[in-house]
């Protein structure tokens, strides 16, 4: 069986006195954002860690990758003072084609 590490996180940003800003930044690092004009003359796409990664993102807050590719998301998410758990999981034949695994 092909295990992944599932993350699942939060901030708690009143308790940790995380601001909005910083905040934003892990969002943006994780899981990327679209870049565009206000007049709408050009638009890219920034991605983030788990498009790098090719992490399999569950809903905000929770995602898989692969074994190997834990301890980066780990160091990120510590960076911003994120409360985290991470756990082995078995995948699934369609979610090991996505991790490559």
């Amino acid at each position: 069986m092909k295990t992944g590490t599932i993350f699942i996180f939060r901030l708690a940003r009143s308790r940790k006195g995380i601001g909005m800003s910083e905040a934003s930044k892990l969002y943006r690092k994780l899981y990327g954002y679209n870049n565009s004009s206000y007049y709408g003359r050009y638009h890219t796409r920034v991605n983030g860690l788990l498009d790098e990664i090719k992490g399999i993102r569950l809903f905000n807050g929770a995602f898989i990758v692969r074994n190997d590719d834990a301890p980066r998301v780990e160091e990120l998410l510590k960076k911003y003072n994120a409360e985290f758990i991470q756990k082995k999981v078995i995948l699934d034949t369609k979610e090991r084609k996505v991790l490559g695994v």
